[in-house]
């Protein structure tokens, strides 16, 4: 967390773990830091590394776990050596080496201060600590093919609660952004950033406006390609059917508004977005990469063009705009598969299997009702044998049933 963040919001995140969190002060206090930021935040991570660690002791977890960011698997990877436990790193980017040097500008500048403070790289730590979890198998693919062993990686997808739309009225949203009242509405939410897909679903809508002057391009959300998005746009001759909202705090309301919603993104690592606007019970078009097609039954609850194909966007898009009542059973059925297949009590179970099997301890008995398990031996990890010590596979086989695994309250937040 940095100094200044929102307290409210902290304090309702607290509510929802149901136990104290600590704030450990690291990371940048501008969005875009020089490097004398950069510089500061290093000096603050090694300054309160102590507390950390003091904090862990006096907790005592059974597990460490921490996302793949770089402060977090820093910390996360010193306080496994220290205090001798299993760590879990939760991987939700793509593979590369971007991941070592924290998304940094100035990627050797960067190297050299972790070496300087002997900072794990968050890249070579997926392949040494105790646990990947992912949040697709496509990013599980990623990390196998850098190096990571299958038995070390389990997939937890994302969970998607269910879609409880804003209490304002339709008419009043399309009022504010000038859309007619019976007009059709094609949207896309995500950052304007280059692979989310924004550019080419623009070009699809191009190719299907002529014919549909009474359907709208909703584009929600804000980022580095809001002006030349604006510019393609006039460019292309649709300048008057689009619609840039820039940042809101009402998205499922206007995912309520919507007839179809189209994210062509490009090596997604999960797809989000894409699982909440099926749980809006809208059908979604995309392409067929990344772990989009984890999330979309091509036909059923979507469509998926191939990669890079916008004509084939639009050729979607123009028969969900023909077939609405087609198209609102594929939303409804979309619905019923998030609600089924991406429940976060789903993922709650599927991840609390990983994380007993990994400190040596029996996994919680299955309710008859919850159906079939979704991990299947998942590896136990160290345990709290110092790293180096052979890994025992699994809880002994005498082993009574000790307390609930319990993740450490304590966060590097950035």
């Amino acid at each position: 967390m940095r100094e200044g963040d929102d307290d409210n919001g902290w304090r309702a995140f607290e509510a929802d773990a149901q136990t104290p969190l600590v704030k450990i002060d690291v990371g940048y206090r501008d969005r875009m830091p020089n490097m004398a930021a950069k510089a500061m935040a290093l000096l603050r991570f090694r300054k309160n590394l102590g507390r950390l660690t003091a904090l862990a002791r006096e907790y005592d977890p059974d597990v460490i776990y921490t996302s793949q960011q770089f402060w977090d698997c820093a910390a996360g990877t010193y306080l496994s050596r220290v205090l001798k436990r299993p760590h879990v790193v939760h991987l939700h980017y793509n593979v590369g080496p971007w991941l070592s040097t924290g998304f940094s500008r100035n990627p050797r500048a960067f190297r050299l201060a972790r070496a300087t403070f002997r900072l794990a790289d968050p890249l070579e730590r997926l392949k040494t600590c105790d646990q990947v979890v992912t949040v697709s198998n496509f990013i599980r693919g990623e990390a196998i093919a850098y190096g990571v062993t299958p038995d070390r990686i389990a997939t937890v997808h994302n969970p998607v609660p269910p879609a409880c739309p804003d209490k304002l009225d339709g008419a009043d949203i399309r009022a504010a952004l000038d859309i007619p009242p019976g007009a059709r509405l094609v949207g896309i939410v995500g950052r304007l950033d280059v692979d989310k897909g924004h550019l080419d679903t623009l070009r699809a809508f191009a190719l299907l406006a002529p014919n549909h002057p009474d359907t709208y391009l909703l584009i929600v959300g804000v980022g580095p390609l809001a002006e030349s998005l604006r510019d393609e746009a006039r460019a292309l001759g649709v300048s008057e059917q689009v619609r840039f909202t820039g940042w809101r705090n009402d998205v499922p309301a206007l995912l309520g508004e919507m007839d179809v919603f189209v994210h062509p993104s490009r090596r997604e690592p999960f797809g989000l977005a894409i699982a909440e606007a099926c749980a809006a019970g809208l059908p979604v078009i995309a392409y067929a990469e990344g772990g989009v097609p984890e999330i979309i039954v091509h036909g059923e609850t979507g469509w998926l063009a191939p990669p890079g194909d916008i004509a084939g966007l639009a050729e979607h898009i123009e028969r969900v705009l023909a077939t609405p009542t087609d198209a609102r059973t594929m939303g409804a059925k979309a619905r019923e598969h998030i609600e089924r297949n991406f429940s976060p009590a789903e993922a709650s179970r599927t991840l609390a299997a990983v994380l007993r099997r990994l400190a040596g301890q029996p996994a919680t008995p299955r309710d008859p009702g919850d159906g079939p398990p979704t991990v299947d031996d998942a590896p136990a990890g160290r345990g709290h044998q110092a790293s180096g010590a052979e890994p025992p596979r699994g809880p002994p086989e005498n082993a009574a049933s000790p307390p609930s695994v319990h993740a450490p309250r304590i966060e590097a937040a950035l």
